[in-house]
Parts: C-alpha cells; structure tokens; sequence
C-alpha cells in the first residue's frame, strides 16, 4: 500500500526553471471563465508566479508522497536541473513509461475530454483543435489543447494506474470548474485542503484585517524555505522534512486505500481524526468560556494560549499524526518567510523582487475569491 502521486514533467520544468534561473519579470497567460461559464479567455499573470507555484507543488508532494511518477517520455524538459536530479536520485522522483500501454488508458482519455469540455467555447475549440490534429496542422489555440487534452491524458493515465494526479497550476482553473473534480477524492487533497482552512481560521481570528489570510504560504512550503541558509540546500532539506513527516505519510496512504477499497468505515475513522483535530483548534481560538482563548501575534508567530475544551482531543492531539497535522496548521502564515525567499533569490531589495510579492499576493486573493 503506497501513496503514489501522478505530477506534470511541465510542472517539474517550471520548477526547475525557477529554481535555476530566478525571477524573470515575464508573463504568461491563464485560463480564465466568464461569470455562467459559457464562454472561456486568457487573463495575463506573472509567469514568476506561476513557476514558483510549480516549485511548492513538487516540494508539497516530495513531502507527503511516497513516490511521485513523471511520464518517461518527456522527462528530458527537467533532467538539466540539477535540484531535480537529487530528487530522482533519492527515488522520490521517478519516471514511468505509459507510452508502452497507450491502448490501456487511450479510450479513459475521451471519457475525460468529455468531462473537461463543460464550458461551450471550450467544447467549440477543442473540436476544432481536433479536427485539425487529424489534418496535421497546428492547433487552433495550443494553450488549450495542451491544458484539455494534455490534462486528460494525464487523467487517463492516473486513472488506469490508480495514481492521484496533480496537475499543473495552468491547469488549477479548468479542473476545479469539471464537475467530476469539484470535490477531492484523495487524502492528500482532504488534509491539505483541511489544514489550510484551519490555518485561514486561525489568522482570521488573530488578525481582523484579514492580512494574514490572503498572504499565505502553503504550510509545508514555509517550514522548509525556513529551515534553509541557501537556494542550494532546498531539496536536502525537502528531504529532510520528508522524513520528518513519515507517519503523517504512512496515514496518508492509509486513508487512500480506505477510499480506494470503499471501506467507509475506515475513511470515516480518519474524518473523525481530522474533527478531532479541528475541535483542538476551535477550542484554541473560542471567546466563549469553553475556549476561553488568548492569541497575540509577537516575532515568534503565534502563541497560543488555552483551556482546552475536550481534554481527551487535547492530549490526543499532542502525539503521533494528530500532532503533526497540528505543527502544519500552527505553521506561520509565511509573510516572514516570502521574504527571506526574496533574499534567498537575490531580489529582496529589487523592483523586480517587490513586483513578485505583489504579483504573488494578488494571484493568492484571486484564488481565494
């Protein structure tokens, strides 16, 4: 039983390229929706912006997954990357050759074009993209087919393999609106989802301006770009805090067979660990007597102090995966920690580094919208 993760080579490359070759000040272009989902456009974001994303989706699931797969047949868009490299060297990272079985999975691609084409301009243009693939010529819109088509193979592919499949942040916006992946039906969506709405929770408590809550980084991401003294060091540090997290990994691949084998009462046996765990945190921040809570946000972050409400999910809460789901939610929201990525890059002081941290903090608040 393994926890086996499904990534994009192009989420990979990106990562890379920013790794490598730091801020460029570029853009790129993002798929984006009118309001009844009818008609589909692309709105401009900073393509620095859309590589870091990259960077803390590898770095997430070299954490919290026990193996990630790439397709073998494009993985020479980030073998030059040498932080890359130590991750494929650890065997965390590794290739797998779906070309060899295309016939296994090929018809699962049509199914999932199908489900993506929901908007009717996109339906439109992929049709039209289609027909000209037949012709050999270049695609209506190139962007489009690599986010449809591209995505649906990936979803094939992870279908028939039984991976969960991450796909790229260009692809984020698509996905979330096909109404077959509008709710996570993976664990490592279900706690990575649960932990940042109880940290957006607790920084909306602590901070009425609501500062906090939009400027956050992903809680994993802040604990290893803090840990480190040099760009050099980020993998080795990944890799660190991997195996810091090895029991929260092991529950994580539980709790996936729990859902892959329709056992319910094993999937309903981890919900109630994560209410368990939500309890522990409503009770930390409550102004009613049964929290009766003290938050003051000083240099060291958050401290907290408290009554617990449930003594039972309080000395629960204080071991084993219980407590590792909590340091996650305790982790700071990543303000400090932004910036000492924009020192770490060079650019801490640069006008290209400042529009970064405002590029960043407005793509966030889209997002949370």
């Amino acid at each position: 039983m393994r926890n086996q993760h499904l990534l994009d080579n192009w989420t990979l490359q990106n990562a890379g390229e920013f790794l490598c070759d730091g801020l460029i000040a570029d853009t790129t272009d993002e798929l984006s929706f009118s309001a009844d989902e009818s008609q589909y456009f692309y709105a401009e974001k900073s393509a620095d912006v859309m590589r870091f994303e990259a960077l803390c989706q590898v770095l997430h699931h070299v954490v919290f997954a026990d193996v990630v797969f790439v397709d073998a047949d494009f993985a020479e868009s980030w073998q030059e990357f040498g932080p890359l490299i130590t991750l494929r060297d650890a065997q965390v990272l590794a290739t797998k050759p779906f070309k060899a079985v295309t016939e296994h999975w090929r018809s699962r691609r049509e199914t999932m074009i199908e489900q993506l084409c929901f908007c009717p301009s996109v339906r439109r243009v992929q049709e039209e993209n289609r027909a000209r693939f037949k012709m050999n010529l270049e695609p209506a819109d190139q962007l489009l087919s690599q986010l449809v088509w591209g995505g649906a193979g990936m979803l094939a592919r992870a279908d028939y393999f039984r991976l969960v499949y991450v796909p790229h942040p260009a692809r984020t916006r698509l996905f979330a609106r096909a109404p077959f992946l509008r709710e996570p039906t993976n664990a490592n969506t279900q706690v990575q989802v649960f932990v940042e709405n109880q940290r957006v929770k607790l920084y909306e408590h602590a901070d009425s301006s609501g500062f906090l809550a939009r400027f956050t980084l992903p809680a994993v991401i802040v604990e290893i770009i803090d840990a480190l003294s040099s760009l050099d060091e980020l993998m080795h540090v990944a890799l660190q805090v991997r195996e810091k997290y090895t029991g929260l990994r092991t529950w994580l691949a539980e709790f996936q067979h729990t859902i892959d084998s329709e056992d319910i009462p094993g999937v309903l046996a981890r919900k109630k660990t994560l209410q368990s765990i939500a309890r522990d945190i409503d009770s930390r921040i409550s102004l009613t007597p049964a929290g009766d809570t003290t938050l003051q946000l000083g240099i060291s972050w958050l401290k907290l102090t408290t009554k617990i409400g449930s003594p039972l999910d309080a000395f629960r809460n204080r071991f084993g995966v219980r407590a590792q789901i909590g340091q996650l939610i305790l982790n700071s929201p990543g303000r400090n920690t932004f910036d000492k990525l924009l020192k770490l890059l060079g650019e801490e002081n640069s006008k290209r580094g400042l529009a970064f941290k405002q590029e960043f903090l407005s793509s966030a608040g889209k997002a949370s919208s």
